[in-house]
């Protein structure tokens, strides 16, 4: 059963991640879905969720509604993730990360969740079929790894 999650990033490992949870038994608390983009035409050869009639539609709805069928609650964060951002004692407190810039991976153990799963694909022609798997707190930070300039 899914207690409390925080969804961030709604593109294809997010939505990989919602499609997962859709499998599970919802809880009663709801989950957050955050991210500030549309679908586009690119998004659908990639994304689990999204289809062609969604195109042009934020991607957090869609994936709220494909949740929402399966009988879970959605709170909808449509706010870029940054550093500025803190998650509330009443919000849930374990975060997965599905986000493509270092940027918003910065910021990951500053915002106050206890656990954060962070996904990334490789990039470029040597290693574009890559998958990295870090959770936080970990053995590196999160600043470190992702350091001004790093990818």
């Amino acid at each position: 059963m899914i207690r409390a999650l925080w969804l961030v990033g709604l593109g294809h490992l997010g939505q990989a991640y919602a499609w997962t949870i859709g499998f599970l038994t919802p809880g009663s608390r709801p989950v957050f879905l955050q991210d500030v983009d549309l679908v586009t035409e690119s998004t659908l050869s990639t994304s689990m969720v999204s289809h062609v009639s969604d195109q042009g539609q934020e991607k957090t709805r869609v994936v709220a509604h494909w949740l929402d069928a399966r009988g879970y609650r959605i709170a909808l964060v449509e706010r870029r993730f940054d550093e500025a951002q803190r998650a509330r004692p009443e919000e849930p407190n374990t975060a997965l990360f599905g986000v493509d810039n270092a940027t918003a991976r910065r910021g990951i153990e500053a915002a106050g969740f206890r656990l954060v799963i962070d996904a990334g694909l490789g990039s470029g022609f040597n290693d574009f079929r890559a998958l990295r798997v870090r959770t936080f707190p970990g053995p590196s930070s999160a600043a470190a790894l992702w350091a001004s300039g790093a990818e």
